[in-house]
């Protein structure tokens, strides 16, 4: 029998504890799920040819219970084989810590802002836990990187992804594509280009901006309409980057077939 993957040497984040064991091996292929196929020669493609320089992502969606955290699983205990380092998160049970920091006109006002890379990247750490993040170049915190333990070859698993982690996801992209790091998505939704929207904090700060501007002198008003002119331009050429690498680097693959959870349920056996 396998290793617990949670015992590999280089095995970080809380996997869950059904897959410890599974491997790409164990997928059951079928003419139910016809794309299985597609991810296997993907993962073959992976373990032969991907040295950890250069960035690729794998996008696994479809309905639950058809086999896309084993597989995801799988490969990375196959790469684990191979020298990378392997990280799993669960989306669903993750949120950052916002930050709040002085608002933006020095009026004395506190707001919120997106999590940076650094902000959710990894657990929250403590001097008695610490585990490295996957991508080294993404931090920015002078504690962690005393203890950064640095791979050639680093892998990512987002679990179970869901649209209110985009900016999550994007920061995960925009970090791997700089270290080189291989991401692997797996998601009920089949739509990934959604964590290319425009998020909900990002039209409220414009909108507040826009709203603002009918309350205040001409001067100001113009100052402060450039500002949020400026922001759309970010924000664009932000999404437009981010589409480019989601694009140009993943493979998206359809799991399909029965739901596998059921006919492996604990009242079953």
């Amino acid at each position: 029998m396998n290793t617990p993957i949670q015992q590999l040497e280089r095995s970080y984040g809380n996997f869950p504890r059904e897959h410890q064991f599974s491997a790409i091996e164990d997928l059951e292929r079928g003419a139910d799920n016809p794309e299985l196929d597609v991810f296997f020669g993907a993962a073959e493609k992976i373990v032969a040819q991907w040295t950890g320089d250069k960035f690729a992502g794998l996008y696994l969606y479809g309905e639950p219970g058809t086999g896309k955290t084993h597989a995801a699983i799988g490969l990375a205990r196959t790469l684990h084989e191979t020298g990378a380092a392997i990280h799993y998160r669960h989306v669903p049970s993750w949120r950052p810590n916002k930050r709040v920091v002085d608002g933006e006109f020095g009026d004395g006002r506190t707001e919120e802002i997106e999590p940076h890379i650094a902000d959710w990247m990894g657990p929250d750490y403590s001097y008695e836990s610490l585990s490295p993040k996957p991508f080294p170049t993404s931090r920015s915190d002078n504690f962690s990187r005393t203890h950064e333990e640095v791979h050639d070859k680093s892998v990512l698993i987002l679990d179970d992804y869901k649209p209110f982690a985009r900016n999550y996801v994007a920061s995960a992209i925009e970090a791997a594509s700089q270290y080189g790091g291989l991401v692997v998505i797996t998601s009920n939704y089949n739509d990934p280009f959604k964590i290319l929207e425009e998020t909900p904090e990002e039209k409220q700060k414009i909108n507040r901006m826009d709203a603002l501007t009918n309350l205040v002198p001409t001067d100001q008003a113009t100052s402060i309409s450039g500002i949020a002119n400026v922001m759309r331009g970010e924000q664009a050429a932000k999404r437009d980057a981010l589409r480019s690498r989601v694009a140009a680097s993943f493979k998206f693959i359809q799991f399909e077939g029965e739901d596998r959870r059921i006919q492996s349920s604990f009242w079953n056996d």
